[in-house]
């Protein structure tokens, strides 16, 4: 077999090859049904703790998904908006997608308090708000 025919065969089964390929990977999906991929349309934002003393301790713990982008506000029982440095910013989840958020409460008002915490992924956003009560 010379050059010529060497290359003409070698084309031919490599056609028959990547058509073969392709047969098997159409009955895999389905006879014309390419494969579906339905993307995210919402993710998890959950509060796991919400607790603060009057100028000792607060925390407010986030279970979402890794890497998701988040941003909090909480406002005291006297509508006070809450001013610690720790709680200004952007923060992320860890690979767990938790974050937690640990601050010196600075008010005197015992009572309920709001925790609004909005979160970005994967262009998607979301927002939840939790109650919690200042001791």
């Amino acid at each position: 077999m010379n050059t010529p025919q060497r290359l003409t065969f070698g084309l031919i089964i490599g056609t028959l090859i990547i058509a073969i390929l392709i047969g098997i990977a159409k009955r895999s999906t389905g006879p014309d049904q390419p494969a579906i991929i339905t993307p995210t349309t919402t993710f998890p934002l959950t509060f796991t703790c919400a607790e603060a003393t009057t100028y000792q301790s607060g925390s407010i713990c986030i279970k979402t998904e890794p890497g998701a982008q988040l941003q909090i506000k909480i406002t005291y029982c006297s509508h006070h908006i809450a001013q610690s440095a720790s709680l200004t910013g952007i923060f992320y989840a860890d690979s767990q997608g938790t974050f937690q958020w640990n601050w010196i409460p600075d008010t005197s008002c015992r009572g309920d308090a709001t925790a609004d915490v909005t979160a970005h992924w994967q262009g998607l956003w979301k927002e939840s708000i939790a109650s919690f009560t200042v001791v």
